[in-house]
């Protein structure tokens, strides 16, 4: 009878052990693996890989414009090229080419002891098509030098970009870049927007409202 009873209360034990066991182990299994939820949400940013569209019709044909437009600006005698200057903006002055009433071009640089900037933005129809973007590092600790082409489509949707870079020594100057090769913009659309965002929409809309008022 006590035999019976000590196997009876074994039995006992040994289930809720087994239980505990299980209990622990499932909860460690859930902690350990993602949810459903979190493998679902989007990576910080879009990356290259979804936003980039590497149409080669379309950048050769922007390209093409680009030239288009910049020999009316350099060469034909009709194109009105100007200085427009700023008293409450992030740089001081931007040069503006209009060819047969429209504004086809927008250039402006910014200075600072750190950094030099110049962007060079390309417009038909009243839209932005084509930006270059060139920048000069000049801290000593972080010397360098980058270009990028902005390429976008006819609502002014970025579509692609390419870059290059290169860490400058102490006898290198920034032209030094142009003997790196141009490269697939390789990070986020997020990141590439913070370069256009940062003057653009501000100079825009400064230089339309000088334009429309008559001031130089």
């Amino acid at each position: 009878m006590k035999r019976r009873l000590t196997n009876h209360i074994m039995s006992i034990l040994t289930f809720i052990a087994l239980t505990l066991l299980v209990g622990f182990t499932m909860q460690s299994c859930q902690d350990e693996a993602p949810s459903i939820t979190k493998m679902n949400v989007e990576p910080e940013g879009t990356p290259a890989s979804v936003w980039l569209q590497k149409d080669t019709t379309k950048i050769k044909l922007i390209d093409s414009l680009v030239g288009v437009t910049k020999e009316r600006i350099y060469k034909d005698k009709t194109a009105k090229k100007m200085s427009i200057y700023f008293d409450d903006a992030p740089v001081d002055s931007a040069e503006v080419s209009i060819y047969k009433g429209e504004l086809i071009n927008v250039s402006y640089r910014y200075f600072d002891p750190a950094a030099e900037v110049w962007n060079d933005c390309f417009l038909k129809d009243g839209k932005l098509f084509f930006m270059r973007h060139r920048e000069w590092n000049k801290r000593p600790e972080a010397h360098s030098a980058r270009e990028i082409f902005f390429y976008f489509d006819n609502e002014e949707k970025l579509q692609f970009a390419k870059e290059r870079y290169k860490v400058l020594g102490l006898q290198n100057v920034p032209a030094d870049l142009l003997w790196e090769p141009m490269v697939d913009y390789p990070r986020t659309l997020e990141n590439a927007m913070t370069y256009i965002d940062r003057f653009w929409p501000t100079m825009r809309r400064l230089v339309e409202q000088k334009l429309q008022s008559g001031e130089k």
